[in-house]
């Protein structure tokens, strides 16, 4: 990691967490002193519900988690003030554990390192205090019982914020450390704040069970929905993961079969995206050709092995049948629940932009721009490469051939973006 990284780390927790003290100290001194009287339940239930939804997150992707603290941190923030939630977040990290995955059990969260919790509790500590300076600044807003509509502005305000300071404060240390780019940030932000404000009702819900004894049961009643949610994005991100597996296994089943394919998908689908974010196109739409040409060629699946792997150039039957593979591609992936898009691109990469291609003979006004840079990524990647009949060509030579095929073979706006984009490296 690098030392800006570390640097960065250290400064937030040793904030953090003085500040964190400082809230425990304000919030539970008087307690004990017996100046302010909290009944039981205004901090025990809260706690059990935080460390409840720390212990089990959902595994959104690889190592990322997403937990539903935040749901009861806006509950307790809303009745109780910013000293009660970070002292109750604080605290929960005694009675929080976390899936090993290696192991397959449940093991304390101070398992993660000491640092690493150091650190995250330090985020939300700041994303709680940070909010809360602000919402002061509103005429009136005092932390206590509930009332409706005048909770609705700060619970909304705390929710936006507290998600945007966290999210910064911790995706900051990947941009500081080289592994994120500001504007990828800035999309995982704004794709994800939706969510969040959706989340708020749950917590001002939660909130009016903790204003009140009497009310301690609704808070167990809307447990039941909570884990409903959980249990039903949980089976949404399995299904989701399961489909990726599938997709990984089809193509390990390909590069198995033929040597060409080994690395090639790969490539073109890394050629694919350079063209796509020269041409500037939309982050959904990126995604998306990636996912095509990875998956371009996964009709060869059915073409017979003597045909794929053969040394010499193929006689015209043999061309017949390999000029099938898009058309099977589709059939074997239409059962996955691949966007259109995506399975257009498997049936189209090797049409031509002027409609002498195959398997279909669609001119460039039918092929979608995904299409049109994949067709532009698999030639020249196919050019590129060691064939059993000849060596890979030199860029220069690539180059001059794709420049004579614009307009005729590919879209001149595709060649032009790649040549650039090749150029600028």
């Amino acid at each position: 990691m690098k030392k800006r990284a570390i640097a960065y780390i250290v400064l937030v927790s040793l904030i953090g967490i003085a500040l964190g003290i400082k809230c425990c100290i304000d919030y539970l001194l008087p307690i004990f002193r017996g100046e302010v009287y909290l009944a039981a339940h205004m901090f025990a239930i809260p706690l059990l519900i935080c460390a409840l939804c720390r212990s089990f997150p959902i595994t959104v992707r690889g190592e990322e988690k997403l937990d539903l603290s935040v749901i009861s941190v806006l509950a307790i923030y809303l009745t109780q003030g910013a000293d009660a939630a970070v002292t109750v977040y604080m605290i929960s990290s005694l009675f929080s554990f976390e899936h090993n995955t290696q192991t397959n059990k449940l093991e304390h969260i101070f398992g993660i390192g000491f640092q690493r919790l150091l650190f995250n509790d330090s985020t939300v500590i700041l994303s709680i205090i940070l909010p809360d300076l602000a919402l002061s600044l509103i005429p009136g807003w005092i932390p206590g019982p509930i009332q409706m509509p005048q909770v609705l502005i700060p619970a909304a305000l705390f929710s936006l914020l507290t998600f945007l300071i966290n999210g910064v404060l911790q995706l900051s240390m990947f941009c500081l450390n080289g592994e994120l780019p500001l504007a990828e940030m800035a999309h995982v932000l704004l794709g994800l704040t939706p969510n969040v404000i959706s989340a708020m009702p749950m917590g001002l819900l939660m909130g009016f069970g903790y204003s009140s004894e009497s009310y301690m049961w609704f808070v167990f009643i809307m447990l039941f929905p909570l884990l409903l949610a959980r249990y039903a994005w949980k089976l949404y991100l399995d299904s989701e993961s399961a489909r990726s597996h599938l997709i990984k296994a089809f193509i390990n089943s390909i590069e198995a079969k033929d040597k060409y394919t080994q690395g090639h998908s790969e490539r073109v689908a890394g050629y694919a995206v350079q063209i796509a974010k020269q041409m500037k196109l939309s982050r959904h739409e990126i995604q998306l050709i990636q996912q095509g040409a990875v998956l371009h060629d996964i009709g060869k699946i059915g073409i017979a092995d003597q045909i794929l792997n053969k040394p010499d150039k193929l006689d015209a039957d043999e061309t017949l049948t390999i000029q099938q593979h898009p058309l099977i591609g589709v059939k074997v992936l239409e059962e996955v629940g691949l966007e259109k898009e995506v399975l257009e691109m498997v049936r189209s990469h090797h049409e031509r932009y002027d409609g002498d291609g195959y398997p279909e003979k669609r001119a460039a006004k039918d092929l979608p721009i995904g299409v049109r840079i994949l067709c532009v990524a698999d030639s020249y990647d196919a050019m590129t490469s060691d064939r059993p009949y000849r060596k890979g060509m030199e860029f220069e030579i690539v180059k001059k051939i794709l420049l004579e095929g614009k307009g005729s073979q590919f879209d001149p706006e595709v060649v032009d973006a790649f040549i650039a984009s090749m150029e600028k490296k």
